[in-house]
């Protein structure tokens, strides 16, 4: 996990999950670091949501078909403040402390509701809950298509 912050990221923004998993199975030392990864991670999509750092342009095209599937551009909330004014440790504490979701909690609609009160971390959520939490689903896709990739299956 060390060479993968997305993980623990991931983790954090499972509202099932949130810190209680890693504070219950991590040395204190490395309950720290994911702290710190996510606090650094979530200062860097604040500065992007407020316009303090650099944005790529983006077409129209692209505005509308993030409007057609529901998923807000961030280049369209730059500027505005943040739920309550809160920054990036005021919404880590409300969410990092908060109350942890019955398991099976439906993780998008969780994020769909919550997105005015965790504005940041809505805005990583919808970059990181995509990412594959394990890479042998795909390890297994390869090993079989070598058997089914065969002169007799052609």
């Amino acid at each position: 996990m060390d060479d993968s912050p997305a993980y623990v990221i991931a983790m954090f923004l499972n509202p099932s999950i949130r810190l209680s998993w890693i504070r219950r199975h991590w040395e204190p030392n490395y309950v720290a670091r994911a702290i710190i990864i996510i606090k650094n991670t979530m200062r860097k999509y604040h500065d992007c949501l407020h316009g303090q750092a650099q944005q790529p342009t983006s077409s129209t095209d692209s505005q509308q078909q993030r409007r057609r599937y529901g998923l807000e551009d961030m280049l369209e909330v730059s500027g505005a403040p943040s739920p309550s004014g809160q920054g990036v440790e005021e919404q880590f504490e409300l969410y990092g402390n908060g109350t942890v979701s019955l398991r099976g909690t439906d993780i998008i609609g969780f994020w769909a509701i919550s997105e005015e009160t965790h504005q940041i971390l809505y805005a990583m959520a919808l970059d990181y809950l995509p990412i594959q939490a394990s890479s042998v689903p795909s390890e297994r896709v390869l090993s079989s298509s070598a058997e089914t990739d065969t002169k007799r299956q052609n």
